[in-house]
């Protein structure tokens, strides 16, 4: 089932006219960092069941039609979550300026080894301001910790025939 999302104006003119719009946070970590296949696992079992971290841009076959979201399928761990050959200041540097591109959903989760301010290695995820906000990046990253909930049961559809409706 593909899905279609209308891009939100401030976010069109965004993607639109070729502007970065690129937003990221840092979780800094002692130790080492994990290998980079359980860091991909921990990444589709916890963001798997996330439908927007699938999101692609659909470009609109005709000017002015506005932009929309589309949902091909799952998003590839192998393509989203990279080790990073920088350290992590010239990694931000780097990537703010940049635009992810929306070829593939326009996130991207850096295992950062070099990362300075107290610790060993970090986690960098990076995203299309028009797809993630700064608080959902922040609450992105909470969900890969150990301690976070499952994700899953939140997203699940109440039973059929459930006459109760959730609350807000």
């Amino acid at each position: 089932m593909i899905n279609r999302m209308r891009f939100p104006f401030a976010d069109e003119l965004l993607a639109s006219n070729g502007c970065s719009g690129v937003v990221g946070v840092t979780a800094v970590f002692s130790g080492n960092p994990p290998p980079l296949d359980e860091v991909r696992s921990r990444v589709v079992e916890r963001w798997g069941p996330l439908d927007r971290m699938s999101w692609v841009r659909a470009v609109p076959p005709t000017r002015p039609a506005r932009f929309h979201w589309t949902s091909p399928g799952r998003f590839d761990a192998a393509t989203q979550v990279l080790n990073s050959g920088e350290k992590l200041d010239d990694l931000l540097v780097s990537h703010i300026d940049r635009p992810l591109g929306f070829e593939l959903p326009p996130w991207r989760l850096l295992v950062v080894r070099d990362a300075a301010y107290g610790g060993d290695f970090s986690l960098v995820l990076l995203a299309q301001h028009a797809l993630l906000d700064g608080r959902s990046l922040v609450t992105l990253l909470n969900l890969l910790m150990d301690d976070a909930p499952d994700p899953a049961p939140a997203l699940r559809p109440p039973p059929s025939g459930h006459a109760e409706r959730p609350g807000w």
